[in-house]
């Protein structure tokens, strides 16, 4: 788990906090593995739709993130997604969601601003 979180700590109730001892289900393993195993064919298969997506998004990640490189990863969907926002937290690895969390709930608080915008006004 620490290289998940590196250069990060990893939060000292994690495992807690995520109830791992669930991860070893039988049922839960398996689907997490066949996920796991099927994931790069379904994002090839649907990574040249990401152009046609339209609505507000963000792309997040972190410049030592050794899970998903960025270069590879985030730069490309940043790229591919029309109507996207690229966060990059210089030092953050794969998780900066636990690192990084009040900086993106503030982004999350923009992409839902935006995404307000695009509705349409209801009626009082």
């Amino acid at each position: 788990m620490n290289h998940v979180f590196h250069p990060g700590k990893v939060p000292d109730d994690y495992s807690e906090q995520i109830r791992l001892p669930l991860l070893f289900l039988p049922q839960i393993f398996r689907a997490n593995s066949s996920d796991i195993a099927n994931l790069e064919k379904h994002v090839i298969r649907n990574s040249s739709n990401y152009i046609s997506l339209n609505q507000p998004s963000l792309v997040i990640t972190g410049t030592d993130d050794t899970v998903v490189w960025p270069s590879i990863h985030s730069e490309a969907l940043f790229r591919d997604l029309p109507n996207a926002e690229l966060i990059v937290f210089d030092g953050a690895g794969h998780m900066p969601h636990h690192t990084h969390t009040k900086e993106i709930c503030v982004a999350l608080e923009r992409l839902v601003e935006r995404v307000r915008g695009l509705q349409p006004e209801t009626p009082s």
